[in-house]
Protein backbone atom coordinates (compact mmCIF):
# COMPACT_ATOMS: atom_id res chain seq x y z
CA UNK A 1 0.00 0.00 0.00
CA UNK A 2 1.15 3.55 -0.57
CA UNK A 3 1.84 5.95 1.90
CA UNK A 4 -0.16 9.22 1.56
CA UNK A 5 -0.30 11.41 4.54
CA UNK A 6 -0.40 15.04 4.98
CA UNK A 7 -1.42 17.67 7.76
CA UNK A 8 -1.35 21.71 6.82
CA UNK A 9 -2.15 24.70 8.66
CA UNK A 10 -1.68 28.65 7.49
CA UNK A 11 1.27 30.47 7.41
CA UNK A 12 1.24 33.90 9.44
CA UNK A 13 3.94 36.15 10.55
CA UNK A 14 1.23 37.47 13.34
CA UNK A 15 -2.11 36.35 14.92
CA UNK A 16 -4.38 36.97 11.90
CA UNK A 17 -7.35 35.71 9.79
CA UNK A 18 -8.62 34.57 6.54
CA UNK A 19 -11.82 36.88 5.50
CA UNK A 20 -14.46 37.25 5.35
CA UNK A 21 -15.06 37.57 1.57
CA UNK A 22 -18.01 37.70 -0.11
CA UNK A 23 -17.96 34.52 -1.83
CA UNK A 24 -17.14 30.77 -0.88
CA UNK A 25 -13.35 30.80 -1.01
CA UNK A 26 -11.00 27.77 -1.01
CA UNK A 27 -8.96 28.22 1.60
CA UNK A 28 -5.45 26.97 1.10
CA UNK A 29 -3.36 25.48 4.00
CA UNK A 30 0.29 26.40 2.79
CA UNK A 31 1.95 25.87 6.35
CA UNK A 32 2.55 21.78 5.11
CA UNK A 33 3.57 20.00 8.18
CA UNK A 34 3.25 16.52 6.75
CA UNK A 35 3.35 15.82 3.21
CA UNK A 36 4.18 12.00 2.89
CA UNK A 37 4.00 11.16 -0.67
CA UNK A 38 3.49 14.97 -1.91
CA UNK A 39 -0.29 14.40 -2.63
CA UNK A 40 -1.12 17.60 -0.97
CA UNK A 41 0.00 20.97 -2.75
CA UNK A 42 0.48 23.85 -0.63
CA UNK A 43 0.45 26.33 -3.28
CA UNK A 44 -3.38 25.52 -4.42
CA UNK A 45 -4.61 23.81 -0.85
CA UNK A 46 -5.82 20.98 -3.01
CA UNK A 47 -5.17 17.29 -2.72
CA UNK A 48 -5.13 14.85 -5.83
CA UNK A 49 -5.42 11.14 -4.83
CA UNK A 50 -2.84 8.93 -6.16
CA UNK A 51 -4.54 5.85 -5.66
CA UNK A 52 -7.76 4.40 -6.12
CA UNK A 53 -8.89 4.29 -2.62
CA UNK A 54 -10.58 4.97 0.69
CA UNK A 55 -9.02 7.94 2.33
CA UNK A 56 -9.81 9.98 5.60
CA UNK A 57 -9.88 13.41 5.67
CA UNK A 58 -10.37 16.06 8.83
CA UNK A 59 -10.65 20.05 9.54
CA UNK A 60 -10.25 22.00 12.61
CA UNK A 61 -10.92 25.75 12.61
CA UNK A 62 -10.37 28.34 15.00
CA UNK A 63 -12.35 31.72 15.55
CA UNK A 64 -12.96 34.55 17.77
CA UNK A 65 -16.54 35.39 19.38
CA UNK A 66 -16.97 38.85 16.51
CA UNK A 67 -17.14 36.28 13.82
CA UNK A 68 -19.15 33.12 12.41
CA UNK A 69 -16.99 29.99 11.05
CA UNK A 70 -18.18 27.92 8.50
CA UNK A 71 -15.81 25.77 6.56
CA UNK A 72 -16.90 22.76 4.57
CA UNK A 73 -14.17 19.38 2.70
CA UNK A 74 -15.19 19.61 -1.15
CA UNK A 75 -14.90 16.43 -3.29
CA UNK A 76 -14.60 18.03 -6.62
CA UNK A 77 -17.11 20.55 -6.73
CA UNK A 78 -19.33 18.80 -4.37
CA UNK A 79 -19.88 19.59 -0.80
CA UNK A 80 -19.30 16.51 1.13
CA UNK A 81 -19.22 17.62 5.20
CA UNK A 82 -19.58 21.16 6.80
CA UNK A 83 -19.17 22.62 10.15
CA UNK A 84 -20.51 26.22 11.40
CA UNK A 85 -19.94 28.01 14.60
CA UNK A 86 -22.24 30.83 15.02
CA UNK A 87 -20.17 33.81 17.04
CA UNK A 88 -21.66 32.85 20.57
CA UNK A 89 -19.92 35.51 22.43
CA UNK A 90 -17.80 32.97 24.33
CA UNK A 91 -13.68 34.16 24.01
CA UNK A 92 -12.19 31.19 21.34
CA UNK A 93 -15.04 29.26 19.60
CA UNK A 94 -13.85 25.33 17.60
CA UNK A 95 -14.67 23.70 14.77
CA UNK A 96 -14.03 20.24 13.44
CA UNK A 97 -15.31 17.92 10.59
CA UNK A 98 -14.36 14.40 8.94
CA UNK A 99 -15.62 12.22 6.52
CA UNK A 100 -13.77 8.41 5.03
CA UNK A 101 -14.13 9.36 0.87
CA UNK A 102 -13.48 6.42 -1.59
CA UNK A 103 -11.97 8.29 -4.44
CA UNK A 104 -10.67 7.43 -7.73
CA UNK A 105 -6.90 8.51 -8.87
CA UNK A 106 -6.84 12.14 -9.85
CA UNK A 107 -9.62 13.06 -7.73
CA UNK A 108 -9.22 16.33 -5.68
CA UNK A 109 -10.59 17.67 -2.17
CA UNK A 110 -10.01 21.17 -0.95
CA UNK A 111 -11.28 22.81 1.48
CA UNK A 112 -13.64 26.25 1.22
CA UNK A 113 -14.31 29.16 3.66
CA UNK A 114 -17.97 30.28 3.86
CA UNK A 115 -19.31 33.57 2.68
CA UNK A 116 -19.20 36.21 5.26
CA UNK A 117 -17.23 33.97 8.10
CA UNK A 118 -13.53 33.81 8.78
CA UNK A 119 -11.10 31.40 9.98
CA UNK A 120 -8.28 32.59 12.78
CA UNK A 121 -4.59 31.86 11.80
CA UNK A 122 -2.28 32.06 14.41
CA UNK A 123 1.86 32.60 13.98
CA UNK A 124 3.04 29.63 16.00
CA UNK A 125 0.11 27.35 17.52
CA UNK A 126 -1.81 25.72 14.53
CA UNK A 127 -5.16 25.78 15.40
CA UNK A 128 -7.05 25.92 11.93
CA UNK A 129 -5.67 22.41 10.05
CA UNK A 130 -6.41 19.97 7.58
CA UNK A 131 -5.09 16.39 7.33
CA UNK A 132 -6.02 13.39 5.06
CA UNK A 133 -4.37 9.99 4.89
CA UNK A 134 -5.30 6.72 2.81
CA UNK A 135 -6.60 4.15 4.83
CA UNK A 136 -6.81 1.34 1.77
CA UNK A 137 -6.17 1.11 -1.25
CA UNK A 138 -8.42 -0.54 -4.03
CA UNK A 139 -9.01 -1.59 -7.26
CA UNK A 140 -10.37 0.16 -10.16
CA UNK A 141 -14.05 -0.75 -10.47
Amino acid sequence: IPKVAFTASMTSTVNSHRGPFSSETNLIFDKVLTNIGDAYSGTTGIFTAPVNGVYYFRYSGNAFTSHDMGLSIFKGSSRFVSSYEYNSGEQNDNASNGAVMQLEAGEQVHMRLWIRSWVFVDYRYNYSTFTGFLILQRKCR
